[in-house]
């Protein structure tokens, strides 16, 4: 296995886990304040091994960079989400609209513009 890969694996297996979680915490039966507490955990877990991926396997290259920074607005974004005011919505949606930025940006360096 090629060392990229090694380093790749840890946080994929990170993700796996707190994705789990997460599904567990949004479809299981319990309820309460704990769910919400492990929902959040779980969510941010997930984010942040979906930007150690990001940054692990592809930031060699401009495509990948972008991808990357994308990833990490879209993390913050979540983070935003969690919280329950207007401003937390708001802050989060800008910070999505970062991403989607961020990703037209790595796709245009991909596809030139009128092909």
């Amino acid at each position: 296995m090629a060392p990229s890969m090694i380093f790749l694996l840890a946080p994929t297996l990170v993700t796996a886990v707190a994705l789990g979680f997460l599904v567990h915490a949004e479809h299981g039966a319990d309820a309460g304040r704990d769910v919400q507490r492990r929902r959040r955990v779980a969510k941010i877990s997930a984010a942040a091994g979906f930007v150690a991926v990001a940054c692990i396997g592809g930031t060699g290259w401009g495509y990948g960079r972008w991808i990357a920074v994308g990833m990490v607005f879209g993390a913050l974004g979540d983070a935003a989400l969690l919280g329950r005011k207007r401003r937390a919505f708001v802050a989060g949606m800008m910070l999505f609209a970062l991403d989607h930025l961020c990703v037209m940006r790595a796709a245009a360096l991909v596809v030139a513009p009128g092909d």
